[in-house]
């Protein structure tokens, strides 16, 4: 299997040339070649179904266990899960030029996240637990495989947080009770990953992409950001006083602020696939800044705050690198179709509409219903339109 050894933060729109096509070419099974492959469509299809279900739930439609704890978990550990491994499995391989999980490995971590989705609709137990915990410890000892020969201490934090999410996973299946604490936890770690990533592949793409060299982070701003991101959820999950959080939402949001400023997002605008990108960032803005609200008593509670950053930022952050990522990785231009930019749009308005909910407390099911219809609709369309491309690949006859 070829793999690209451009960094992943330094691909460009043009980045890489088709391997194949035109007359002579024939379609092959790929789907296990690379790690986004599989878990970017496992990620897709989950999504979409698992909103559905959840909804049909909550109307009382469908019998699944503990419907909101349920949705959650499979949210967190099922959905944004599958999109960081798969993620990581292929960037890590263009970080140190190994070769990480494909054909029968790839599969065998596939095959593993769904006995875990499966697992999980018994309801939380034992073995939910333990099909979680094997999934993402199996999943951290692949990408140690593959870093730990000369690798950089600071990838280290990709499978530690994959542990993190393991554990959290394992208490929360085997002590519901303690499904709000590590829930925080949870959204905690993933968090973190999202924080270290965009800072890693926002700024690179959009330095690439415009030319511009002064596109750079600022090292106080990054470790600000992360320090005041795992404060909150250490807060959180701790149950400690909301006026402790916050003066740490407050910060939070100014340097969030700060660093999608320095990005220069507006000089995106003619790039789909790399607005996209600054349009998810700008969630983590609204998150702390709702956080910050909340704690002064502007806005009632922190719903709008938590959906701020699991629609709005996680959502939108694990589609828009879903589909670069899966265009660039697969020997496609890196240039959105209109589908893809569709897509986009329908799962921000999913993200207002969600966030926005509370303000309308007569309309709240009905803007819930929408909001869930929307998710689906643009996870769905990406579940569609990249099964070929992520499942195919053309290779030319001889």
């Amino acid at each position: 299997m070829a793999r690209s050894s451009i960094p992943i933060s330094q691909i460009t729109e043009a980045e890489p040339a088709s391997p194949g096509g035109g007359l002579g070419a024939r379609q092959r099974f790929a789907l296990f070649d690379l790690g986004l492959r599989p878990f970017y469509l496992l990620a897709a299809w989950w999504s979409t179904l698992s909103i559905l279900a959840w909804g049909l739930a909550a109307a009382g439609v469908l019998p699944l266990p503990v419907a909101t704890n349920w949705h959650a978990h499979e949210m967190l550990f099922g959905f944004t899960a599958a999109v960081i491994v798969g993620f990581l499995l292929t960037a890590v391989g263009n970080w140190t030029g190994r070769d990480t999980a494909s054909g029968t490995r790839l599969a065998a971590l596939s095959a593993l996240w769904i006995i875990a989705r499966i697992a999980g609709l018994g309801g939380p137990g034992w073995f939910s637990a333990g099909a979680n915990a094997v999934f993402f410890l199996a999943s951290s000892l692949e990408l140690l495989r593959v870093m730990m020969p000369g690798g950089k201490a600071k990838n280290l934090l990709f499978p530690a947080a994959l542990v993190v999410m393991g554990a959290v996973s394992t208490v929360w299946n085997l002590e519901p009770e303690r499904a709000y604490a590590m829930a925080r936890i949870g959204m905690g770690a993933i968090v973190v990953v999202v924080i270290v990533m965009s800072g890693r592949v926002i700024p690179g793409f959009t330095r690439a992409n415009l030319q511009r060299p002064d596109i750079v982070n600022t090292a106080w701003v990054e470790r600000g950001l992360l320090v005041a991101a795992i404060a909150m959820f250490a807060l959180d999950a701790l149950q400690f006083d909301q006026r402790l959080v916050t003066p740490i939402a407050i910060a939070g949001a100014v340097l969030a602020l700060a660093r999608s400023l320095r990005w220069k997002p507006w000089a995106t605008r003619s790039i789909a696939l790399l607005w996209m990108l600054h349009v998810a960032h700008a969630w983590l803005f609204v998150w702390f800044a709702l956080r910050a609200l909340a704690g002064l008593g502007l806005v009632a509670g922190n719903a709008m705050a938590l959906h701020a950053l699991t629609v709005g930022l996680i959502g939108g952050i694990c589609l828009a690198m879903m589909m670069r990522t899966a265009r660039g990785h697969t020997g496609r231009a890196v240039i959105a179709s209109r589908w893809d930019v569709a897509a986009f749009c329908w799962l921000m308005i999913a993200a207002l509409a969600r966030v926005g909910a509370p303000l309308f407390p007569a309309h709240y099911l009905t803007i819930m219903a929408v909001s869930g219809i929307l998710w689906a609709l643009a996870f769905g369309i990406f579940a569609l339109a990249y099964l070929p491309i992520l499942a195919l690949d053309k290779v030319r006859q001889r």
